[in-house]
């Protein structure tokens, strides 16, 4: 396989097949393929958990666990001038690794019930988004005496918004959030949903953001609503264990020491974008027709 990459990377880089495959991967900025590999199999373990761990990966719903077509929920947006009996601000937050969710919940105008939920710290700040809203629609059947079962949903997460338009997009809280307010339906409640502006000055949109920040700063684990792994996260992980395992060949290896002079630390090398050239090639890696 290095043979078949090295010949590729060779027409990539355009460089005399003098090339070492080590400085062909490096001009071409794509990792060796036994990294890669390497790379896409323990992807493959942990995201079917063949793996030891206490935390799944957050996968989309395998096909077979998609909501039949007529239980296909139709997510209803509002405009800014229209108003609801209950009206139920969402905020989601990372910061500073730490990751919360939070719920203001208003009826005829007036707070009622604030709610606030602590994430793994694996999490993303979308899933903090989408645990919010879902946690929002779990309280409406608690609610005291609700007015006319019609309810609005407001969230600065345009990410999650069009995700539920998309009914390609099959994640798990996404379905989680169909399902409930499909589950809604059925008991007659009327479930709207408004994008916001975050920090904009919207009071129940600022208390949600207060709730999220203090649900992070929650140090009992015990308190966890929400672990999955965001797909996304794993990747960002095995990559960088990648590159230092590449590092680690590339310090180690006695070829290309003359493309190593350029450039001995592959991170800097990934970010350069370098227009390719046969003279340039030729320059760095010492194999070519270019005069030193």
């Amino acid at each position: 396989m290095q043979s078949a990459q090295r010949l590729i990377n060779i027409k990539i880089a355009k460089a005399y097949r003098t090339i070492s495959f080590e400085a062909s991967c490096v001009m071409t900025r794509v990792p060796p393929i036994g990294t890669v590999i390497t790379g896409k199999v323990q992807l493959y373990k942990i995201k079917h958990r063949l793996e030891n761990s206490e935390q799944a990966c957050n996968m989309p719903l395998p096909d077979n666990k998609w909501p039949r077509p007529a239980r296909r929920v139709t997510i209803s947006e509002t405009s800014e001038l229209t108003t609801f009996p209950i009206e139920i601000y969402t905020g989601g937050s990372k910061d500073g690794g730490k990751v919360g969710a939070g719920v203001a919940i208003h009826s005829n105008k007036q707070l009622v019930k604030q709610c606030k939920y602590k994430l793994h710290n694996c999490c993303s700040n979308n899933q903090a988004e989408q645990i919010a809203i879902l946690k929002a629609l779990e309280q409406l059947p608690k609610l005291e005496d609700p007015t006319g079962r019609i309810a609005a949903i407001f969230t600065d997460s345009k990410v999650t918004i069009d995700s539920f338009k998309n009914h390609a997009t099959h994640s798990f809280l996404i379905e989680e959030i169909r399902n409930k307010v499909w589950h809604l339906s059925t008991l007659n409640w009327t479930i709207h949903f408004r994008w916001v502006k975050a920090h904009s000055g919207i009071e129940g949109n600022e208390e949600a953001h207060k709730l999220t920040k203090e649900a992070a700063q929650d140090l009992d684990d015990q308190n966890i609503v929400f672990d999955r792994i965001p797909v996304t996260t794993v990747t960002n992980e095995i990559n960088k264990k990648g590159l230092i395992q590449w590092q680690g060949q590339w310090n180690s290896t006695e070829k290309g020491a003359a493309c190593r002079s350029f450039f001995p630390v592959l991170e800097q090398r990934l970010k350069m974008k370098i227009p390719i050239t046969p003279e340039f090639t030729a320059i760095i890696t010492g194999h070519g027709k270019t005069k030193s």
